[in-house]
């Protein structure tokens, strides 16, 4: 099954459309087991090949204690300020003990205000911390590509009230507000891919990825081709991965120092949204699994990845789940992430049943800027047309299914228009 998929215009690198049918052909999910969501941690990612990435503020965050009339800084330096000298307010006995994070997904309309989306975004949030109690000193980020606010609740509060007291009062100024939610989990096939032999790989040999090798390696000048793996993270050591891997040139690795000013610290090959740092390690093998099938060299370990000897399609590591699944939050932030840094497709195994009208705004944004976003269509055995699977079921999303050597629909895959 392949849900609406954008299509090549003229003059775009032939690369890059190449691209889309290895990635799409390479698609296929395995089961994990990973922690839950955890704290911010200070290990960071080993140094490896450098690659280029944009370096400008895509994280921004309030730093406004309890007056609400604070404004936009790099999420980066506040937090760095906040390791020095605590949190801009006292908190309470049982906030300090917070184990659960709570959170809301926001997006002012355009015209509101008629000026930029973080002063826009900068002017609402000042009117809700005024006007309901609970968001008086909540921590606030904005994503600046996206234009998607994240406001984190303490726990103290009661995130269902929070939510209808916004959509009461502010409702017609926004395009969306909804609670963040383990809302997606890494897919499981029944289909293992156990065998390192390429013979093996009649999937990979079925879509053709000998000829589109040929016709990557007969073009003389293709550029680099950046692709997100949106995952549970990658094993930077794995020996059939080396040399794959995106590197951001504004950042210097293993110095805790945001160098490049995007707002997060040491993100040299990607992030972790999960524990909020710079190490996107694998913590159950989904992710790797998923960049082997893209990306595994061909140099007679293991397996044949789909971008055969290309030396210039590159993996932004942006770790956004783990094996027990994924906030709404995190995935949105891994796709603002990918988005300003460059990644032209992103690789997405994983979904739910849970609609999200911030997920959706966040692949149209990105759609509209040339993105391509890969969605698994899921393993129930369900036709999505009438149980819908998200995120395959968005409009622009480019939604795989699953097939067997038979050429026929495995028995687990979903399916539909």
């Amino acid at each position: 099954m392949l849900a609406p998929a954008m299509l090549a215009r003229p003059g775009q690198d032939p690369t890059r459309w190449l691209l889309i049918l290895l990635l799409a052909s390479a698609l296929v999910c395995q089961a994990t087991v990973a922690g839950p969501r955890a704290k911010r941690r200070q290990d960071q990612p080993p140094q490896r090949e450098t690659s280029h990435g944009p370096g400008y503020p895509l994280v921004l965050r309030l730093d406004a204690g309890d007056s609400g009339e604070g404004d936009w800084r790099l999420a980066s330096e506040v937090q760095a300020a906040e390791d020095t000298t605590g949190p801009a307010r006292a908190l309470s006995m049982a906030e300090l003990n917070c184990t659960q994070v709570q959170r809301l997904l926001l997006k002012p309309k355009a015209a509101l205000g008629g000026g930029s989306p973080a002063g826009n975004s900068r002017r609402l949030a000042r009117r809700l911390q005024q006007d309901i109690a609970a968001l008086r000193g909540s921590a606030w980020y904005h994503l600046t590509r996206l234009g998607i606010d994240i406001a984190e609740l303490s726990c103290t509060q009661n995130a269902s009230s929070v939510l209808e007291q916004v959509n009461a009062s502010f409702g017609q100024d926004l395009d969306f507000v909804e609670l963040d939610d383990l809302a997606y989990f890494p897919l499981q096939s029944s289909a293992k891919i156990d065998d390192p032999l390429w013979s093996s790989q009649w999937g990979s040999r079925r879509v053709g990825l000998e000829g589109a090798w040929r016709q990557l390696e007969e073009l003389s000048q293709s550029k680099e081709v950046v692709v997100a793996l949106i995952d549970t993270g990658m094993n930077f050591y794995h020996e059939d991965l080396q040399g794959r891997l995106w590197v951001n040139m504004g950042e210097i690795a293993n110095n805790g120092v945001d160098d490049d000013g995007n707002g997060l610290v040491d993100d040299v090959h990607g992030y972790n949204f999960v524990s909020n740092h710079g190490r996107p390690d694998d913590d159950s093998g989904h992710g790797t699994h998923n960049a082997g099938l893209m990306a595994a060299n061909l140099n007679n370990i293991g397996i044949a990845g789909a971008a055969g000897r290309n030396p210039n399609i590159k993996l932004m590591v942006v770790k956004a789940l783990t094996g027990q699944g994924g906030f709404k939050s995190d995935a949105i932030e891994a796709l603002n992430y990918a988005l300003s840094m460059g990644a032209e497709i992103s690789s997405n195994c994983w979904g739910g049943q849970t609609e999200s009208a911030a997920l959706q705004a966040a692949i149209q944004i990105a759609m509209e800027a040339g993105h391509l976003f890969v969605s698994a269509a899921g393993n129930n055995a369900v036709n999505v047309d009438y149980e819908p699977f998200y995120p395959c079921v968005y409009p622009h999303v480019l939604c795989v299914a699953a097939m067997e050597a038979s050429e026929e629909f495995t028995f687990f895959t979903n399916y539909g228009i």
